[in-house]
């Protein structure tokens, strides 16, 4: 895989050719970023805050089926903790 900033660099390069944030996302995917890689790419390349960078890959179309299994592991871990208060554990 290219470094960080090789992407960002390509990442800039694709968004002044007319890419969609989509197409920037399925870019970095094809290229084996994970999603942490993907928002500090994306956060150089389009100077966004990280709430931003977060947002744009968590709640994008290339990575779908891992923000379902993330959400279903936030909702479980928040459903245990709750149950850990009420329990006294």
């Amino acid at each position: 895989m290219r470094t960080r900033s090789e992407l960002a660099r390509e990442c800039k390069a694709l968004r002044a050719s007319g890419s969609s944030d989509e197409d920037l996302m399925a870019f970095l995917r094809a290229e084996g970023c994970s999603k942490i890689d993907s928002i500090v790419v994306l956060r150089e390349a389009l100077n966004l805050s990280l709430a931003e960078g977060k947002a744009l890959v968590h709640l994008s179309r290339a990575w779908r089926d891992v923000r379902e299994r993330d959400d279903a592991f936030h909702d479980a871990l928040i459903g245990a903790t709750r149950l850990g208060f009420r329990t006294g554990s």
